[in-house]
């Protein structure tokens, strides 16, 4: 990856992780009983991560080309704007979640769901030139938001349960799920971005970045997704200490299988 395209993997990677958050905190508030102690450090989390989004968006221009990677620079400001709006939601629905007012949160929390994707919609169409297409991009970036923020989520969940082990395991085991099923779509879009074409980049080179693929697939989602089902059948036995540690190491694969994959985005136009 040239290390000109470094700060555009972190502002993709920042705004997977804020959205990815705040997703996997409204549906377990949407479908399960989860802790209002929970929701209120997750909506913390969720904020802080969409105000390094938004820092990260405004700092780093957005230029025509990147290394030879064609960008749509006219889409980064409305891109900006909608992360801005993504953290205004995302701010309300923390102080929602402190007077635990759960109409309000879901509301809140539904729309800063849209306002973010929206923000990854115009981060797709800035980013897409060289890939296969718009959908590519955009399926790309949703799910690894689905997956990174359900990891990080599962994981920070997991900690409620060692210290009130009297919670129902409903909330962990649903959140296990939506991990396993973000990690279907995922292999998905990473199929169909190996096998559809795409531009030739510059210094493209497929043999150098061949052993970062098989990393970012093997080590960012077969063995992450392995480990998830573990975690999903520790949860439904109430196994809570061994759930969360599995859940630390899919929440450290599946970071560090992002950052390959937008790496290897920008390197190669493959959406992964």
């Amino acid at each position: 990856m040239p290390i000109n395209s470094l700060p555009y993997v972190v502002l993709l990677v920042l705004t997977e992780l804020a959205v990815g958050c705040l997703w996997a905190l409204a549906v377990l508030q949407a479908r399960s009983d989860v802790a209002w102690s929970f929701l209120k450090f997750g909506g913390a989390v969720a904020t802080t991560l969409a105000a390094l989004a938004l820092g990260v968006s405004v700092l780093v221009p957005i230029p025509e080309e990147v290394e030879g990677y064609l960008l749509n620079e006219e889409l980064a400001g409305p891109a900006r704007g909608l992360l801005a709006l993504f953290l205004g939601a995302a701010s309300a629905y923390t102080l929602t979640a402190l007077k635990e007012e759960k109409n309000q949160a879901l509301a809140m929390a539904a729309v800063g769901s849209v306002a973010g994707l929206g923000a990854i919609a115009l981060w797709a169409g800035a980013f897409y030139p060289p890939t296969w297409g718009y959908m590519g991009a955009f399926l790309s970036l949703s799910a690894g938001a689905a997956v990174v923020g359900s990891a990080v989520m599962g994981m920070i969940l997991g900690h409620w349960y060692l210290v009130t082990p009297r919670l129902s395991e409903r909330p962990l085991t649903a959140l296990t799920v939506l991990l396993m099923m973000a990690f279907g779509l995922q292999g998905l879009v990473t199929a169909l971005g190996l096998l559809l074409p795409h531009d030739s980049l510059s210094g493209d080179d497929t043999g150098s970045s061949f052993p970062f693929l098989w990393l970012r697939v093997g080590g960012g989602m077969v063995f992450p997704f392995a480990l998830a089902y573990m975690a999903y059948q520790c949860s439904a036995t109430r196994a809570m200490q061994s759930a969360t540690g599995l859940l630390y190491i899919v929440m450290a694969l599946v970071l560090a299988g992002e950052v390959v994959a937008k790496g290897l985005l920008l390197a190669t136009g493959v959406a992964l």
